[in-house]
C-alpha cells in the first residue's frame, strides 16, 4: 500500500469517526430546534384569571346590580356613598298640578341585616323645593320604585306655584323608622351635580 493511499484511508477513517461523534449531537440539536418551533402552550393554572375566552360574559344586569349594591356598607359609609348613587340620573319634573322627583335606585342593608331595596327601609321621601324668590316648600311622598326598576320616585299632587316661578330641589331626605334617615343637602347637590336640581316645567 502506497504512502498516499494510507494517508487517504487515514482521512476517511477520521471523517467517519467524526461523523459518528457528531450525529447524536446534531440529532439532539434538531430535536431542540423542532420543539422550539412548536406553538407555546402555557401550563394549566389552578386559579381563574380575571377573564378568558372560556369565561361567560358578565351581563349588563349583573354589572348594574353590583354597582347599586350598597348593602355591605356600614351606616357611616352609607351616609357618604349613597349620595352619588341617588343622584345618578336624578330628575325633577313639574306637571300642571303635580311634582315628580326621580332618583337612582340602590340596595341597602335592612333593619334585620338582609339586602333590600332602599324603599323597603326608607318608606318616605321628603323633598325641599326653593324658588327663585327664595321661598321654600317641603313635600312628602311615599318612596316608590319606578316601572323600569332602576329609579325611586316621589310624586305629589296639588302642588301650587304662581306664575313662572322657577324651583330647584335643594334637599332630599329618605325617612325610615325611629329617626333612621339619609339626607342629600344643597351642598351635596352642588358637589355631585355642580348645581341644585332644577324643577323642569313641562307646561312651558
Amino acid at each position: 500500500m502506497t504512502e498516499a493511499r494510507k494517508l487517504k484511508l487515514s482521512w476517511q477513517l477520521k471523517s467517519i469517526a467524526a461523523l459518528l461523534v457528531l450525529t447524536p449531537v446534531s440529532s439532539a440539536m434538531f430535536s431542540i430546534f423542532d420543539k422550539a418551533s412548536l406553538p407555546f402552550a402555557p401550563a394549566a393554572s389552578s386559579g381563574r384569571g380575571i377573564a378568558s375566552v372560556s369565561d361567560e360574559p358578565v351581563s349588563e344586569f349583573n354589572a348594574e346590580e353590583a354597582s347599586i349594591d350598597l348593602s355591605g356598607l356600614s351606616n357611616s359609609e352609607l351616609q357618604k356613598t349613597f349620595k352619588y348613587q341617588i343622584l345618578r340620573d336624578a330628575r325633577a319634573t313639574k306637571f300642571q298640578d303635580s311634582v315628580n322627583v326621580t332618583m337612582g335606585l340602590f340596595y341597602v342593608r335592612g333593619l334585620s341585616g338582609n339586602k333590600v331595596y332602599v324603599c323597603e327601609r326608607f318608606q318616605e321621601i321628603e323633598v325641599t323645593l326653593t324658588s327663585s324668590q327664595n321661598i321654600q316648600k317641603t313635600i312628602k311622598a311615599p318612596c316608590n320604585i319606578s316601572d323600569d326598576q332602576s329609579h325611586i320616585e316621589a310624586s305629589v299632587i296639588n302642588f301650587e306655584s304662581s306664575g313662572n316661578t322657577q324651583w330647584e330641589v335643594t334637599d332630599v331626605k329618605l325617612l325610615g323608622e325611629k329617626k333612621d334617615s339619609l339626607e342629600v343637602s344643597a351642598k351635596d347637590f352642588r358637589a355631585v351635580l355642580g348645581k341644585e336640581l332644577a324643577l323642569e316645567d313641562v307646561n312651558n
